[in-house]
């Protein structure tokens, strides 16, 4: 499996040596044929599996929505 840039850090730095940076955990791919959806969410040791299946469902959800 191929993630893509699915989980990966997005972010950058500046001449400063700033930072700012984000995981994707919610991407959209759109090439000619094809649109790619992944969604995720951070699960820690309190977490409801049934919550956190909702929310990716709800996170894929909402990038369909948009889709052309």
């Amino acid at each position: 499996y191929k993630r893509g840039i699915y989980s990966g850090g997005i972010g950058y730095i500046n001449c400063n040596q700033d930072l700012d940076f984000a995981l994707a955990i919610r991407t959209m791919l759109i090439d000619d044929k094809e649109v790619h959806v992944e969604s995720g969410c951070g699960v820690v040791y309190d977490s409801i599996p049934e919550k956190e299946l909702r929310e990716t469902q709800l996170k894929a959800k909402s990038l369909l929505e948009v889709t052309p």
